[in-house]
């Protein structure tokens, strides 16, 4: 079913990658006053599969009408630029056509980061934020495919190039959100036709630091909490508690700064060489210089 009125209309959507600045671009969405995001920033509705290490792996949220969906946007002005961002997404492999046959003109949102790092990255917040992965990482990215899948980034987006033109499309890299935020953010303001001239005030902050879970029982409660409330269209509530900085003072009770070992050299190199192939046909695809990856 296709949505286009004012009310029942999403223009952008958030689709990937997982550690890869996502929770700083979707602080930037939120900072603009022309954008609404959507709360929780994840609504989670067009992935047919979770991460591997969630108990349930079907996402029951597949089978919720799109009114459920919309309760997301309740806090949104009518006029708003609306958009959520899960990005979970990316790799799914129905999420691509599933967001077309719903909204077929959206925008859709995608940052790269090198693939490498990526992978270890979402192996630490796999481990210490959720408390799930007991494996090495070697042991891990032998044993879990996602781990390495999430990273052919070439081979996802092509994907998604089956349903939406290339113009639908704004990529961003992990380098140019961290290294030139004030240019990734015009492209990203231009790309959604809003005021690309607004800067937000914490535009240098790291939004997402490495973190580990003092309890995940406290860790699953406020993540059920926030999107049950959200699902029946509670999402004011969440916004005025998160304005009033609510989160900050409960996610102090079970979150801790998480400082973790680099990757070793030889695991990195190993691991460059599983990623080549599709890296130098995206390099090829966005011609984009990516040799710093390789």
């Amino acid at each position: 079913m296709i949505f286009n009125s004012m009310e029942n209309k999403i223009d952008f959507i958030g689709i990937g990658t997982a550690k890869s600045a996502s929770t700083t671009i979707a602080r930037f969405l939120e900072a603009h006053p022309q954008i609404c995001l959507s709360i929780p920033q994840k609504v989670l509705y067009f992935n047919t599969f979770h991460a591997f290490w969630v108990s349930e792996k079907k996402n029951w949220r597949v089978d919720k009408p799109m009114s459920w969906y919309f309760n997301h946007f309740k806090h949104c002005p009518i006029d708003s630029v609306k958009g959520e961002y899960s990005s979970i997404y990316f790799s799914d492999p129905d999420a691509p056509e599933r967001i077309f046959n719903t909204f077929p003109k959206v925008k859709l949102i995608v940052c790269f980061r090198n693939p490498v790092d990526r992978a270890y990255s979402y192996y630490q917040m796999t481990k210490n934020y959720h408390a799930e992965e007991k494996r090495t990482f070697l042991e891990a990215v032998q044993q879990e495919k996602e781990y390495i899948e999430r990273g052919l980034y070439f081979k996802y987006l092509s994907k998604y190039l089956q349903y939406f033109d290339k113009s639908q499309i704004c990529v961003l890299t992990f380098e140019e959100v961290k290294n030139t935020p004030a240019k990734a953010v015009r492209k990203l303001y231009r790309f959604l036709g809003v005021d690309e001239n607004f800067l937000p005030e914490d535009i240098h902050l790291k939004a997402n630091s490495s973190k580990q879970t003092k309890s995940k029982l406290i860790n699953r409660f406020e993540f059920h909490i926030v999107r049950t409330i959200s699902a029946f269209g509670g999402s004011p509530i969440i916004q005025w508690l998160k304005k009033n900085n609510f989160h900050e003072w409960f996610h102090k009770l079970y979150l801790k700064p998480d400082h973790y070992a680099p990757l070793k050299e030889e695991d990195r190199i190993w691991l460059k060489q599983l990623f080549l192939e599709d890296i130098e046909q995206l390099e090829e695809f966005l011609k984009m210089d990516l040799s710093h990856w390789k």
